[in-house]
């Protein structure tokens, strides 16, 4: 409590009394606002109990800081929300029912609600004694006419006021004023002193009013302190006055009173400030079911004039009138006639008859039959301007002295709400255009003549006082100023469009500063020079320049503008002998050191040269640039904006304005992205808003902790700062718009590092509350946020995907804007749809994943060392792309982030064997087939959001088909792993990397239906809804440093420079209107989801070799089990028994069919080279035509002879190439061709022409020379072992030395390893599994710390890890021939699995990509295979445990009583599967099953009785350090585990796992995955080597959801 404050209230004595919560809401409204508050003219509700003058209508309780509460006035009625007893209403008196059928609706002609009356429910609490001498001391002020508007009158004349109702008291404000002279206290302020003698104040009768008050008498109270006199004579006058002033006071009093008696009683004056008034009036004739003795009018001040004025208003009044007829006829009805509208000549038009030239102005310039809302008419005859409402009556009371009958509503139209606020806005924007228009190209003269015509105006003798700051603006703030106000005018008249085309728009097309005073002449003397065509060639050309100076053509470029001034100024200094730039500038003016300034500072910051700087005559200092500058230029202040709420809500709002908007277009159009970077940890001093601080803290939600922003005026303790090592940047964008200039919103420090356990929540929770307080002030004009798929952002999609988890559903009610969202379903008949449509006040809200990042992370996942990703029976290798010409640093990704880099990798044609001639005759090879597929179901996945060309309908498709295929590859791949007793996901990308590309796709996909027409971000530029902007956005703002490292306060300067320059490039745009496409109906959606659906079924079961309704019944099991794990093989294959017999469709046999075929369904694409597809010369054979089964549409075709019949194109969708004949990788080639390389495709904005980059691959560049150079002298050299790989390649090479001996090998480890090789390795070992395999090489991956894809010949020691393919025999007898396949099974094991390398004869490659390679073993291997049976093995973990230590001991031979030493291995043979004998103590086999798991009480006993059994077994697996002591605490160490008992988790387990699965539609569904998640816990715990891993996340997830349950109630 302020300590001044705090001694007024003990010198009035009221802190005794007051209760503490009264006493903070008084000294919570005691400041007095610098600016008057928002409803400064609305009343306050009046209290219902204080007491009245007359005992019947209450006082006000409180008296705000504008103005005085009503009080007189008849109670509010109040809503009851709950339930209540019923009240017996009382029957009102016979004396108020004539009064209300006098004011009955059919009387009136207005229609009212009538409601129910309610009453309250609850004793309100009587006022405290303190509250009342409050009360009584206003009543007194009241008496003697001290209110506040009188309060605030004084202090303006005393010149302590700069506007109305903005007052500086020196000793406080008014409501200190009644606290002193509560307490006996004297003011300080002059204006305060001099305003109480004025009212003769009087502290003994304040003190008698107090007293009355208190005693109840609020008659006496209220009485005024001086009574209402008769008119005196003015000799007495003048002798009891004090001076003149108070003479003319009372006279004027005087004569109004006796006006007012000259109406009685129809209007009787009643006691000053009774009823809440300040000089109240009661008319008796409008009565009024609220007011029945009469209703109580105010009046501003007794002066003649204003009573007379007021009085004359009112009882010509429509109403006033009415009622008076009433009375005095007795209901008589009154004449109707129609409304013909407001006459803008009449008197009765109130404000648009003082601005009626304004109205013919407007009018002119406006289309009122398209835009008007109301209807505007001029009549012919007299030229006169009705204006008719929208709400018009049509009738009206006649009224015989009015020329026109208006109706009441019409009449609104008049006042100073209606019309009238169009038009003074339209003249103030269309005088400030033609004002501009003479300052820039007219001479001073004629300049002042234009303002002297508006000065004649009468929006100017209004004192308008918008028109006089706009008149009074520099021109380069007007010409803003006019671009801001004409920015969305496009609707107007055919004068409107031509004033629009010869004042506007050239107005805005000029740089005003680079105009001269008399730019008139000095163009003319140009002109006549060129004209005269004397001058020389170097005139000339000089005056050519000059032209384009001028005329505003060097405008784009004001580098050259500021090296010519700087250039000039040189010339003068050297011509007076002077060579240093240094010194005054006093000739220039401010707008040409601008110039030259950013000049120095661009070329400065462009060489990093701060000498250069120096020439131009900067310091160091000129580098940085004053953030005020973005205010000035109308631009978003993105620093630290989220500290100021008002800052951050007027940033959405300049954004807003800076962007060009179409004409009926939505508002809520723009793009917003965010993304953190780095930033150099220390603090900077900066000035924010006229305050200094140091900026580069940690900013936190709560403003205790918020450490974003220090104060230099307080105490700041650095040592305890939290330093921001990133910063948060937010970027808004129209992706409509013809070119991309985002603006940034936001510049925030923000946390990286979430230490301890649950980092990831708070993480999540941090950024969730940062971006739901921007939404909340954006005002609605995002569309779409974009933000990449890091850790923080999880919470963030999932909200805005309605994909919810109970904390998080609890979190979002109180985090702003998430707290609001509501969502719908489409329409879309898919078995799975993760996501929903986000809306935020009647909006959709779309998100957008990072695509880009997605895409770039598939890549990665594709060239992996610790997987294989199988696309069915194909795996993914991307080697061979290599000997395809595919660049070294493309194919090894070393720049993973690179996006050039990217579209190289997936360019189509490295894929192909073929570089030249027609695409239907280019093959795949067997090596990259499942590099094909993966292009293409990652390109399906990216259409959605960056393709450009394709329709609504086709990227509907071309998206499902993508989502689809990524879940259905997904779930045959998890039986893959299976299968091969791989670790789970080594056969497939990572999950969070096809989320990312499934979340993005399907938020591309649900654009098509929730879009607006105009609303089109494909038509212009690329990558629109993707995150490119933002990384675009942090290069050049790191650009801007010498070594791109940049300070919290550098990244605020170079925001600000960045946001500058869009400034510039956005006040050269206009409009574009985006022909878009409607959305799709739901009918059209549904349909295109179908057919997506059905060619991604058909792409997976021509990939696995099994039918489609296999694959399709397979995939809705797996989607209603929540898609999480994999169906058992059983599954499929009885479903393939029973599809055996459904026929097959071959391709023709007929050559001459099969090539009219795919004429007709197949088509050719004019690829970026421009060759056409070859056209055959060949005479066709007539034999075979004739046998050609669609003879008769191939004959329509060649009749037509159009030219789209002959004409071929590309595959549209997945759907026709899987229904198409033909080979079916040739056309999925040409699909992706299409996607991605043709017009408009994913990669066009990177690699402009594919093909070419094919050709240009064949031959290295020099640094791609230098680099495979190094390459190999590195690897003909000794390479050093890795310290960390020592110890396991020594015990490597021990082990391949012995198993080589046994083979009578020599004995010798192998030194180098490249693709191509034969080798014989062992296979990861598992529980299960474990054997020796013979394979060839696919890839290699070199580099131990950051291993890549290398296709040449590597050493061991660096060498981590490499893929080979299975090989199989041909012949059984013959074991010197093997083949293997593109569907063969491929591995990728460690380099300790390779046992040795092997030698072959010959090895025949396939020549159309369907065949075998076929390779010959010498006799030596073949030996070496036959050796291999009794091979002694050793343990090899797999790739995908990285984190686990290699255990590199020989297994033991077991002693057997007959045999060879080891089991032989079968390469080939299927091994049955032996069960292994457990070495811990495992959970035996119980009765239960997946069938005793369901949503029933029995099904829940189940569940804790595994829980049970599950506890006990981690007792047993770990019984040094279980996780629950004897007493059932547990051990864990996240925070709150020691409150929590087993036995509550084990009570709240099956609610868990209820609300865990609660998208399985079936009880089975649900009871297999319960069943599945503790099988896997189980497995973990009982193994040989007991994981615990599982166990202890399932006990977290339980504890978490304790925790939720338990939110408000606390923890038992």
């Amino acid at each position: 409590m302020d300590k001044n404050w705090q001694t007024l209230f003990l010198a009035a004595g009221l802190t005794d009394e007051l209760p503490p919560e009264v006493v903070a809401d008084v000294l919570a409204t005691m400041h007095e606002p610098s600016t008057p508050p928002k409803n400064a003219n609305k009343r306050p509700i009046p209290d219902k109990d204080a007491p009245t003058p007359d005992g019947k209508e209450p006082f006000p309780k409180r008296v705000n800081a504008c103005r005085p509460a009503p009080f007189g006035q008849p109670k509010a009625k109040e809503t009851i929300l709950k339930a209540a007893k019923p009240t017996i209403q009382p029957k009102p008196d016979e004396t108020e029912k004539d009064t209300l059928e006098l004011d009955s609706d059919e009387d009136v002609n207005c229609s009212k609600v009538r409601r129910a009356s309610h009453r309250r429910t609850c004793r309100k609490k009587s006022p405290k004694p303190a509250e009342k001498k409050l009360q009584a001391v206003r009543c007194y002020l009241w008496q003697i006419e001290l209110t506040w508007p009188a309060f605030q009158s004084w202090h303006r004349r005393q010149g302590l006021a700069p506007t109305k109702k903005v007052n500086k008291c020196t000793d406080g404000g008014f409501k200190t004023l009644q606290l002193k002279l509560l307490s006996d206290q004297s003011s300080k302020c002059a204006a305060c002193n001099k305003m109480l003698e004025k009212c003769k104040f009087n502290r003994e009768d304040m003190k008698a009013t107090i007293q009355a008050y208190l005693n109840g008498d609020y008659q006496k109270a209220s009485e005024p302190a001086q009574p209402l006199q008769p008119i005196q004579d003015p000799d007495n006058a003048e002798q009891d006055a004090e001076n003149e002033d108070d003479v003319d006071d009372e006279n004027n009093r005087q004569k109004a009173i006796a006006y007012l008696r000259m109406w009685e009683p129809d209007l009787t004056l009643l006691p000053l400030g009774s009823f809440g008034k300040r000089v109240p009036l009661r008319c008796r004739i409008c009565v009024t079911k609220s007011w029945p003795q009469g209703k109580i009018i105010e009046l501003s001040q007794l002066k003649p004039n204003c009573v007379e004025h007021f009085v004359k208003q009112h009882v010509r009044g429509t109403r006033h009138q009415v009622r008076k007829r009433r009375a005095k006829n007795g209901h008589v009805v009154v004449d109707q006639t129609k409304c013909e509208g407001l006459c803008i000549s009449s008197q009765r038009a109130n404000k648009l008859y003082q601005f009626r030239d304004e109205f013919a102005l407007w009018a002119g310039y406006c289309n009122f039959e398209e835009t008007a809302k109301h209807e505007y008419v001029q009549r012919a005859n007299s030229r006169e301007w009705f204006v008719r409402s929208a709400n018009c009556l049509k009738d009206c009371d006649l009224v015989e002295s009015e020329e026109y009958q208006t109706c009441r509503t019409c009449l609104a139209l008049g006042t100073s709400h209606g019309v009238v606020r169009q038009v003074m806005r339209f003249a103030r924007k269309y005088y400030a255009a033609q004002f501009l228009s003479a300052r820039l190209f007219q001479p001073e003269r004629e300049a002042q003549e234009v303002k002297e015509e508006i000065w004649q105006s009468q929006l100017y003798k209004s004192g308008d006082k918008k028109l006089l700051e706009v008149l009074a603006l520099p021109v380069n703030q007007l010409q803003q100023w006019v671009r801001q106000s004409w920015l969305n005018e496009g609707h107007g008249s055919v004068e409107g469009k031509r004033f629009s085309a010869t004042v506007v728009k050239p107005s805005l097309s000029v740089n005003p500063g680079a105009i001269p005073e008399q730019m008139v002449s000095v163009i003319g003397r140009f002109m006549a020079v060129l004209t005269s065509e004397e001058a020389d060639e170097a005139d000339a050309a000089s005056f050519k320049v000059a032209c384009s100076a001028l005329s505003g053509e060097l405008n784009e470029h004001p580098l050259i503008l500021g090296l010519a001034l700087q250039a000039r100024r040189m010339i003068k200094k050297k011509a007076r002998g002077i060579s240093t730039m240094a010194g005054r500038r006093d000739s220039e003016t401010s707008r040409e050191a601008a110039l030259i300034s950013d000049a120095g500072i661009t070329l400065s910051l462009h060489a990093a040269n701060v000498s250069l700087a120096r020439e131009f005559g900067l310091s160091g200092a000129s580098c940085r640039i004053d953030l005020a500058i973005l205010e000035e230029r109308s631009l978003p202040s993105p620093a630290l904006a989220l500290n100021f709420p008002d800052k951050m809500k007027n940033n959405f709002v300049l954004a807003d304005q800076r962007f060009v908007m179409v004409p009926a277009s939505n508002r809520c159009r723009l793009v917003l992205a965010f993304d953190c970077t780095y930033l150099t940890k220390t603090l900077a001093q900066m000035q924010f808003g006229g305050a200094r601080g140091m900026v580069g803290g940690l900013f936190y939600p709560n403003d205790e902790e918020n450490m974003s922003f220090l104060s230099l005026d307080g105490d700041i303790q650095f040592d305890k700062v939290n330093k921001a090592a990133t910063m948060l940047d937010c970027l808004v964008w129209d992706p409509c718009a013809k070119r991309k200039h985002p603006l940034s919103v936001l510049a925030l420090p923000v946390q990286h590092s979430f230490g301890g356990a649950g980092a990831t929540n708070r993480a999540c929770h941090y950024m969730l509350e940062i971006v739901g307080r921007m939404m909340a002030a954006s005002g609605g004009i995002v569309r779409a946020l974009v933000f990449d798929a890091h850790g923080s952002h999880q919470f963030i999609r999932r909200a805005l995907h309605g994909q919810f988890i109970p904390m998080l559903e609890e979190d979002l009610r109180q985090v702003p804007f998430f707290s609001e969202l509501c969502y719908e379903d489409v329409g879309h008949g898919l078995p799975r749809w993760p996501i929903r449509l986000a809306k935020w006040r009647n909006e959709f809200v779309w998100c957008f994943p990072g695509i880009c990042h997605a895409n770039k992370n598939s890549a990665g996942q594709a060239t992996s060392w610790l997987r294989t990703i199988y696309w069915g029976q194909f795996w993914t290798d991307y080697t061979m792309a290599r000997e395809l010409h595919m660049p070294p640093g493309v194919l090894g990704r070393e720049s993973p982030m690179s996006d050039k880099l990217q579209a190289l990798f997936s360019n189509p044609f490295f894929l192909v064997k073929e570089d030249d001639g027609p695409l239907e005759a280019m093959t795949v090879p067997w090596a990259l087939r499942g590099a094909l597929i993966h292009n293409l179901v990652i390109a399906l996945n990216l259409v959605p959001l960056l393709h450009k060309e394709v329709s609504l309908k086709l990227r509907a498709e071309l998206g499902v088909s993508g989502f689809v295929a990524l879940d259905v590859f997904s779930m045959l791949a998890s039986q893959t792993a299976v299968k091969m007793k791989a670790p789970t996901g080594s056969c497939f990308m990572a999950g969070q990397t096809s989320g990312n590309l499934q979340a993005a796709c399907l938020s591309g996909v649900l654009v098509t239906v929730s879009k607006e027409e105009t609303f089109c971000p494909w038509t212009h530029g690329s990558a629109r809804l993707s995150e490119i902007s933002i990384e675009e956005n942090f290069s050049m703002l790191r650009r801007q440093s010498q070594n791109s490292q940049l300070t919290a306060r550098g990244f605020f300067q170079a925001a600000a420079r960045v946001s500058l320059k869009h400034d510039a490039l956005l006040n050269r745009e206009k409009p574009t209107v985006c022909v878009g496409e409607k959305p799709l109906t739901s009918e059209e959606f549904k349909k295109a989801c179908e057919r997506g659906y059905q060619g991604a079924i058909k792409l997976a079961a021509f990939c696995s070799g099994k039918t489609e309704a296999a694959i399709d019944n397979a995939y809705k099991k797996w989607a209603a089990d929540g898609g999480g794990g994999a169906h058992d093989n059983d599954d499929i294959a009885q479903e393939e028994l029973l599809e055996q017999g459904q026929e097959v469709s071959m391709p023709p046999e007929n050559e001459c069919e099969a090539v009219l075929t795919s004429v007709l369904q197949e088509s050719g694409w004019v690829d970026p080279e421009g060759c056409e597809p070859e056209v055959p010369t060949a005479d066709a054979d007539a034999e075979a035509f004739s046998k050609v089964s669609m003879k008769a549409e191939v004959e329509q075709m060649l009749a037509g002879g159009g030219a789209d019949d002959t004409s071929q194109k590309l595959p549209s969708s997945l759907l026709e190439i899987m229904n198409g004949t033909g080979e079916k990788f040739n056309a999925m080639f040409r699909l992706i061709v299409k996607l991605r390389c043709g017009h408009g495709g994913v990669d066009a904005r990177w690699v402009t022409n594919h093909r070419k980059s094919r050709v240009a691959g064949r031959n290295l560049n020099w640094h791609q020379y230098n680099e495979m150079r190094i390459a190999q002298a590195k690897s003909e050299a000794e390479t050093p072992e890795y310290r960390s790989r020592a110890a396991r390649l020594t015990k490597w090479r021990e082990l391949v030395v012995q198993a080589q001996r046994d083979l009578e090998l020599p004995a010798a480890a192998p030194e180098r390893i490249m693709p191509g090789h034969i080798v014989l390795f062992q296979l990861p070992e598992t529980q299960e599994h474990s054997g020796i395999e013979l394979g060839m090489v696919l890839s290699v991956w070199k580099g131990v710390k950051n291993p890549r894809l290398f296709a040449g010949e590597t050493h061991v020691n660096s060498c981590v890890a490499f893929r080979a393919v299975a090989l199989e025999m041909v012949d059984q007898e013959n074991n010197a021939e093997w083949w293997c396949s593109s569907t063969s099974v491929a591995w990728v094991v460690r380099l300790e699995s390779l046992v040795c390398i092997l030698d072959c004869d010959s090895c025949e490659q396939p020549s159309d990509g369907y065949g075998r390679v076929k390779l010959r073993l010498t006799q030596e291997s073949t030996a070496v295979l036959e050796k291999a049976v009794t091979l002694t093995r050793w343990k090899v973990q797999a790739t995908m445990s990285r984190g686990s230590k290699t255990e590199s001991k020989p297994t033991e031979k077991k002693e057997k009583k007959a045999g060879p030493k080891a089991k032989p291995v079968d390469l080939h043979v299927k091994k049955p599967k032996v069960a292994a004998k457990p070495s811990k103590p495992s959970v035996p086999v119980e009765e239960h099953s997946d069938k005793s798991i369901r949503r029933t009480n029995a099904g829940r006993a189940v569940i804790r009785e595994l829980l049970d059994d599950l506890k006990a077994l981690d007792s047993e697996a770990f019984p040094q350090a279980p996780a629950f002591d004897d007493e059932g605490r547990c051990r864990m160490k996240f925070e709150g585990a020691e409150s929590i008992k087993w036995q509550e988790l084990a009570d709240i387990a099956p609610a868990a796992f209820e609300t865990m699965y609660k998208h399985a539609s079936s009880g089975a569904g649900y009871g297999k995955a319960v069943w599945r998640h503790i099988t896997s816990v189980r497995t973990s715990l009982g193994g040989s080597e007991p994981k615990r891993q599982p166990w202890l996340r399932l006990v977290k997830d339980l504890s978490d959801f304790l925790k939720a349950n338990n939110n408000g109630q606390g923890t038992n």
